[in-house]
């Protein structure tokens, strides 16, 4: 079975809503910075970061109505926190690299995304350095391998074919 898309018509809608949506209860999620040498994955949650402690740093909270309306495009919705770079004052680097940005989710206890920098933005940190960053959110559609491995299983089965091991 071939894969599901997200289309233009709505994906922008749906980004807004995870975004921007005033939801009672639910509190703004965090933006932070981590300075282990990790490489995320599915697997990765907020306990296996180590959150910097830079002099300058603090935790952001990426407040609902500061999201930028989707922009969208082929199957893909972007939006900005705004459209102006978060900005940091090194005052302490404390031998700190910065690895990559997570949002967390205080509400839940859970990351809601996170992404490693690229390999030629990861430095130490410099004392009167500036460190700045746009945060980013983007939806599209991906193909799942689980998912299309039980669809595939539902197809079968709905033709009488036997289960392959």
């Amino acid at each position: 079975m071939p894969s599901g898309i997200l289309p233009d018509e709505g994906i922008g809608d749906e980004l807004s809503y995870i975004l921007k949506a005033p939801l009672a209860g639910v509190a703004n999620w965090q933006m932070i910075l981590w300075v282990n040498d990790l490489v995320p994955s599915f697997d990765t949650v907020f306990s296996d970061l180590e959150e910097s402690t830079w002099g300058g740093y603090s935790r952001v909270q990426l407040d609902r109505s500061v999201w930028t309306d989707p922009d969208v495009s082929q199957g893909c919705a972007t939006s900005t926190w705004g459209t102006d770079p978060i900005s940091f004052d090194v005052s302490d680097p404390m031998d700190q690299t910065i690895f990559g940005v997570a949002y967390y989710d205080p509400t839940k206890g859970v990351l809601r995304f996170i992404q490693r920098f690229d390999d030629a933005d990861i430095a130490p940190l410099e004392l009167g350095q500036q460190f700045q960053i746009l945060p980013v959110y983007t939806l599209t559609s991906a193909a799942c391998s689980s998912s299309m491995q039980r669809a595939k299983r539902k197809v079968r089965m709905a033709k009488g074919e036997k289960k392959r091991g």
